[in-house]
């Protein structure tokens, strides 16, 4: 066989305007990884399940390393469900894509793979995926929301830094760390959920999330990163970790004065003994035995209804009793009611059994 080599990419050979590349001629299987000769990028592609070459039908299980990187026209693109994995860079400043879908197939977004994707306003990242590479969509100025499904392990540094119109992060609770400046510079992020599977909240992880009011540490937390929610807009921590974590320059000097640190009931006296939470100018305890278990469980089967500050409830048994907290762990509500009424504008934690969700009014 011989392989041919073109923008820095080599394939074996053609078919439907792409090139491919044979990844195992046993279990014929291949990767896209790129355009045909003199053909131009489209506007919208369609990536195939199967091709045939030299009477042989190969599946693509994979988008190669700057498949389509640069391509500046590209507005869609569909991925079919054989392909296990996009590599690194592969649609990296496609500035006019606006949506993709990932097939639950795929179980790994490689490095950059939509560095740079500008106008994407939507992505659904399926429960198959396993690793989110750096930088995987940084830049990716017009994203507006983000769920990390149960399925993700792994989340790479500065993942989704500069992304600009970012507004709510759910982090499922499978993810143990989050790693150096990963939501860095999300300047309209408002609202983050922490799941108390995370171990370790890496340096400059939130730096410069300016509307980031407020945010939960969970009592899982060993490692608080250096500079990891500096210069945010924060007015109030809720540090659930019971011993003070011994970190640097956590917050910025202003956040220091206007912030006020929630700490474990019992507690007080030894955060004011520890940097840089002795620094803050309010510290106050509370109890948060009422919350302390909360998690993102995305396969609960729960539906939220919000209309005028009546929140409805869809999805648990009719005798299971439910509890309401605020985000300053005091309990609005209990009882077996499904609708809620006169709740002001928030985040709850609704509470049932052994499970909690976050949910915004």
């Amino acid at each position: 066989m011989v392989s041919f080599t073109a923008s820095g990419a080599s394939y074996d050979f053609e078919s439907g305007g792409l090139r491919f590349k044979i990844l195992s001629g046993t279990d014929r299987t291949v990767s896209v990884v790129g355009i045909a000769g003199k053909a131009n990028p489209p506007k919208e592609m369609v990536i195939p399940s199967k091709v045939i070459y030299d009477s042989k039908t190969y599946d693509v299980t994979a988008i190669g390393d700057s498949a389509f990187q640069d391509f500046y026209d590209l507005t869609s693109v569909t991925i079919p469900n054989s392909v296990t994995a996009i590599g690194a860079s592969a649609f990296e400043s496609c500035y006019s894509l606006t949506s993709v879908t990932i097939p639950n197939s795929v179980t790994t977004i490689g490095e950059s793979a939509f560095y740079g994707c500008s106008d994407l306003t939507s992505v659904t990242i399926p429960n198959s995926v396993t690793t989110i590479g750096a930088f995987a969509f940084s830049e990716c100025h017009s994203l507006t929301s983000i769920t990390i499904p149960n399925s993700v392990t792994t989340i790479g540094a500065l993942a989704f830094c500069y992304c600009d119109s970012l507004t709510s992060v759910t982090i499922s609770n499978s993810v143990t760390t989050i790693e150096e400046a990963t939501f860095s510079n999300c300047d309209h992020l408002t609202s983050v959920t922490i799941p108390n599977s995370v171990t370790t909240i890496g340096d400059s992880a939130f730096l410069a999330c300016y509307h980031l009011t407020s945010v939960t540490i969970p009592a899982s937390v060993t490692y608080l990163g250096e500079k990891a929610f500096y210069d945010c807009g924060l007015e109030c921590i809720y540090m659930q970790v019971k011993e003070p974590l011994s970190c640097t320059k956590v917050v910025s000097d202003k956040d220091l004065e206007l912030c006020t640190l929630y700490v474990p009931a019992g507690t007080l006296e030894a955060y004011k003994k520890v940097d840089p939470w002795r620094n803050f100018c309010n510290i106050e305890e509370m109890e948060y035995s009422g919350i302390s278990d909360v998690g993102t469980d995305n396969e609960e089967v729960l539906q939220f209804s919000v209309n005028d500050g009546v929140l409805t409830i869809i999805g648990i048994g009719e005798d299971q009793a439910i509890d309401i907290y605020d985000m300053h762990g005091r309990e609005v509500y209990r009882g077996v009611s499904r609708t809620i009424e006169n709740l002001a504008h928030g985040i709850y934690i609704v509470k049932f059994g052994n499970k909690a969700m976050k949910v915004k009014i």
